[in-house]
């Protein structure tokens, strides 16, 4: 580029001083016309004045009165010539005919006073004879002046033309060599760009489909492993089998919490997270943060205690999901890092002629951060010592997903630390109060779903330990479901029997959850089913299922028995709700 630059600056110079050069000689040429339009005007004023002598002093035999005129003549006629002499350089083309004509001069100028001194006939007839010699000699020089004039005017014309042809080449040249080279990097680069962009989307699009298919692929068997767990905890175990299924349970939990803080983060740099704002209890988000008491990172003599102020109110208005996630990430962090004291959760709001502003502090007695690592330690993958990943565990993306949720809902989040004093994360976000939502009238008032309901439920999930899971889910909370093993068996079986409610697993082979969904709704007898999707994956995809009109709800895997209970109540909400409504 810094040649481009160069050749550039140097066309632009070269156009500044040829377009200099061309307003020099337009000036030039000007102030040469003038001075020969007055050198012209000069001479021709000379031969006016000879003839004008030469008839005064004819006129002086009959009119006396003559010589004054003749004087006056006389007397111009001398300035006149020595102004051209004066104003004519030697090395003028005229001053040779100037040269010749100064004897004559002379010798008219001198029988002219001659003449106005009364010396008689002679003195008249030297007049004549110089005039007679001096006017062909003065019209000699007059048009030598012209001559002069119109060869200054060509070779100015010619200059002017040089100067516009040396313009035209430096701008051929110019375009030639700096703007033809330049349009075509620009071309270069722009295909370049459009490469590179149509890569970055490509990239980004793989990296979607490959975070949806690592999801899918890693919570499928967690949801295997954390649902058989739930399934085997209810059996007659000894305390040893117990505390090993319990212990498998943790660490199909924590590898899920890790997976979670692994997508929520890459949705973050991608901008993907979308926020929302919905009145949620600020009491059951306390109560939330209770159970973290139950945290696998929670030390023994360590105790949880949250607290709110008394002018925060019972209802806000915000993402609870987020600010969940971001209190319980601060919590789980502080009872990991703290071996004995407290760990203490404070809750505040404060209301100004903005909006209102919630006020969370967690202050434990843990380990401390130096100074030093204050800053980095929000940072993504990066914890306050190295050795604190192996003692403690942990990806170090906690606190990084909690100070950007912090951010995206337009909060902050500030620490105090110091080694062996404890820590004090203070998270301060903008929410306004909300007020509770009035029940509905679709509110089933009941006890919801009852064990032997008669829910006609069908399942299809292609996993075998899934379909165990939902099996005994199922049998539990109605005594009506199928479960087959891929979509096109689900829409067999819907083909002539009627389901209420239809689990579509969204990745199966022979016909996926999508198509079933679609082949529901359009030819069977379950069309006006409750259908809902099962995925293991993320994504603005999963996200817009429920805006696809083949399906009614979404249930992330791994889901509790609790989840799909909360369906199933949701199924016969609506259900008396079109009762009532008939």
């Amino acid at each position: 580029m810094w040649r481009f630059r160069t050749h550039y600056l140097f066309a632009l110079g070269a156009l500044a001083v040829l377009n200099l050069g061309s307003l020099v000689l337009i000036q030039e040429m000007f102030r040469a016309a003038h001075a020969d339009s007055k050198h012209i005007n000069v001479a021709g004023r000379q031969r006016m004045l000879s003839q004008r002598i030469t008839k005064s002093a004819l006129a002086l035999d009959w009119d006396p009165a003559s010589s004054a005129e003749l004087k006056t003549a006389l007397e111009e006629f001398e300035a006149a010539h020595e102004q051209l002499v004066r104003t004519t350089a030697d090395e003028h083309p005229v001053h040779a005919h100037l040269s010749g004509l100064e004897a004559t001069f002379q010798a008219l100028l001198s029988a002219g006073h001659a003449v106005l001194e009364g010396r008689g006939r002679s003195a008249a007839e030297e007049l004549h004879a110089a005039a007679g010699e001096f006017l062909p000699k003065m019209h000699a020089a007059v048009n030598a002046y012209e001559k002069e004039s119109q060869d200054t005017a060509a070779r100015a014309r010619s200059k002017e033309i040089a100067l516009l042809i040396a313009t035209l080449l430096v701008l051929i040249a110019e375009g030639l060599f700096i703007f033809e080279p330049l349009c075509k990097r620009l071309v270069r680069d722009e295909r370049t760009l459009e490469n590179a962009r149509d890569e970055a989307i490509e990239s980004a699009d793989m990296r979607k489909r490959f975070l949806a298919t690592v999801s899918h692929e890693i919570r499928t068997p967690l949801h295997g492993v954390l649902g058989t767990s739930a399934l085997v905890l209810q059996t007659d175990l000894t305390e040893e089998q117990a505390s090993l299924v319990n212990a498998g349970k943790r660490s199909a939990e924590n590898i899920l919490a890790m997976l979670n803080g692994v997508l929520d983060h890459a949705k973050i740099q991608e901008g993907a997270l979308a926020l929302e704002s919905k009145p949620f209890s600020l009491v059951d988000l306390i109560e939330d943060l209770r159970l973290t008491r139950h945290s696998p990172y929670r030390r023994a003599p360590v105790e949880l205690v949250v607290e709110r102020s008394d002018r925060t109110p019972d209802w806000l208005l915000g993402d609870v999901v987020r600010i969940r996630q971001l209190l319980l990430n601060l919590v789980s962090n502080a009872l990991k890092f703290t071996l004995e004291g407290e760990v203490r959760v404070t809750l505040d709001w404060t209301e100004a002629s903005g909006g209102g502003r919630l006020l969370a502090e967690v202050l434990d007695t843990g380990i401390g951060i130096p100074e030093d690592r204050l800053e980095s330690i929000f940072e993504e993958f990066t914890q306050a010592e190295a050795s604190t990943s192996r003692e403690y565990g942990g990806t170090g993306l906690g606190l990084s997903i909690s100070r950007d949720l912090a951010r995206l809902m337009g909060g902050a989040i500030e620490l105090a630390s110091a080694p062996g004093e404890g820590s004090r994360f203070t998270v301060r976000i903008p929410l306004d109060a909300g007020a509770k939502p009035l029940m509905s009238d679709e509110d089933p008032g009941g006890e919801g779903v009852q064990p032997g309901s008669q829910i006609r439920v069908l399942a299809a999930d292609d996993d075998q330990v899934n379909r165990r899971i939902l099996e005994a889910h199922l049998r539990s909370l109605t005594g009506s479901f199928c479960i087959v093993e891929n979509g096109r068996l689900a829409v067999d079986e819907a083909r002539n029997r009627v389901f209420d409610v239809v689990l579509l697993d969204l990745n199966m082979p022979v016909m996926g959850g999508r198509a079933a969904a679609r082949a529901l709704r359009e030819r069977s007898a379950s069309s006006d089913a409750l259908i809902v999707a099962i995925t293991g994956e993320t994504g603005d995809e999963v996200g817009n299922l429920c805006q696809e009109t083949e399906f009614d709800v979404v249930l992330a895997k791994p889901f509790k028995k609790a989840e799909l209970k909360a369906i199933l109540e949701g199924f016969l909400t609506h259900s008396r709700a079109k009762g009532r409504a008939a």
